[in-house]
């Protein structure tokens, strides 16, 4: 949990727009957790899945193997990410379908792309928003 929370008050920190936070949990928990793997795999577990792999983790005594395998694996994901992330977002800003207008963006997508409020609220005379009654 202290990933999560860290990295969502970084990105906060950094005013990085992130409104799921799908990065902090999916991107560097997941980073955390495959790293982690390397350190705390203990070795019956592994046999267990894997039958006669000799790999295990450093905590357990290992000489590192299925650490540094891990380490490579985290690189790996993170380029492949990022590569095939960095086409999609070419391609968008290419075809002009990054970014929306900035009307729309002052608009809201609810308004523009949606036709409609995703919130029933509405202002009273004083302007302060009041939210509807079903």
């Amino acid at each position: 949990m202290q990933i999560f929370d860290g990295v969502c008050w970084i990105y906060l920190k950094l005013r990085i727009d992130d409104p799921l936070s799908a990065s902090p949990m999916h991107g560097f928990c997941g980073v955390w957790a495959v790293f982690f793997t390397g350190l705390l795999a203990k070795q019956e577990y592994v046999q267990q899945t894997y039958a006669r792999s000799p790999y295990y983790g450093v905590f357990y005594g290992s000489k590192g193997n299925l650490l540094a395998a891990q380490c490579i694996g985290i690189i790996v994901i993170i380029a492949w990410t990022c590569s095939l992330t960095g086409i999609l977002f070419v391609a968008l800003k290419f075809t002009g379908n990054l970014r929306i207008s900035e009307e729309d963006e002052h608009r809201g997508l609810d308004a523009s792309k949606h036709g409609g409020s995703a919130y029933n609220t509405h202002g009273d005379q004083n302007g302060r928003v009041v939210s509807g009654r079903l």
